[in-house]
């Protein structure tokens, strides 16, 4: 089920727009690549950022 706010963008149930979800996919993608590709420090990857508060951390 998809909510909508009253200017008629879509925002999920958990209150994430699809444009936030972009902007966090984009952010951890590309620090996914530079680490693996580029071999570049990425502390993005290394756990919660206080920038992206609605992704979550869980350590196996």
């Amino acid at each position: 089920m998809a909510l909508g706010k009253a200017d008629g963008s879509a925002v999920a149930e958990d209150g994430l727009s699809g444009a936030r979800g972009v902007e966090i996919t984009r952010a951890y993608v590309g620090a996914f690549l530079d680490r693996q590709l580029r071999n570049r420090s990425r502390p993005l990857l290394d756990g919660p950022s206080v920038h992206l508060p609605e992704v979550r951390f869980w350590a196996p």
